[in-house]
C-alpha cells in the first residue's frame, strides 16, 4: 500500500528530491557567500589600513617640507645680511685693509737664489 500511495504521488517525491537538491545547494551558497564576506571584510581592513598609513607618511611629509622651507627662508635672510656690500665694507675696516693702488710683482729667475 505505501508503494501504491508514492506512485500515486510521483510529484510530491520529485519535489522532495528537488527540494533536498536546493537544500544542498543553498548550504554551499551560504559557505561559498560567507567566504566572499569574510574576504572582502579582510581586503576592506588592508585597504583601511594603506590609507591611513599612506595619510600618516603624507602629514609627515608634508611637516619636514613646512621645517625646510622655514630653514630655506632663515638661510636666505641670513645669507642676505652676510654678503650685503655694506656689512664687508665695514669689516675691512674693522680689520684695517687698505684699498691698493698699485700692484708690484717680484720677478724671479730661474737660475738665481735669495741670499741674505
Amino acid at each position: 500500500m505505501n508503494n501504491n500511495v508514492s506512485v500515486l504521488n510521483f510529484p510530491f517525491i520529485f519535489r522532495h528530491r528537488l527540494f533536498l537538491k536546493w537544500r544542498i545547494s543553498l548550504k554551499i551558497f551560504l559557505v561559498f557567500s560567507s567566504f566572499v564576506i569574510i574576504g572582502l571584510l579582510g581586503l576592506y581592513i588592508f585597504q583601511v589600513n594603506v590609507v591611513v598609513s599612506e595619510k600618516y607618511l603624507i602629514q609627515k611629509y608634508e611637516k619636514q617640507i613646512s621645517e625646510i622651507l622655514k630653514e630655506n627662508q632663515n638661510l636666505a635672510i641670513n645669507s642676505t645680511k652676510l654678503s650685503s656690500l655694506t656689512k664687508v665694507i665695514k669689516s675691512l675696516e674693522e680689520l684695517n685693509f687698505e684699498k691698493i693702488d698699485k700692484i708690484y710683482y717680484i720677478r724671479v729667475l730661474n737660475n738665481q737664489m735669495v741670499a741674505k
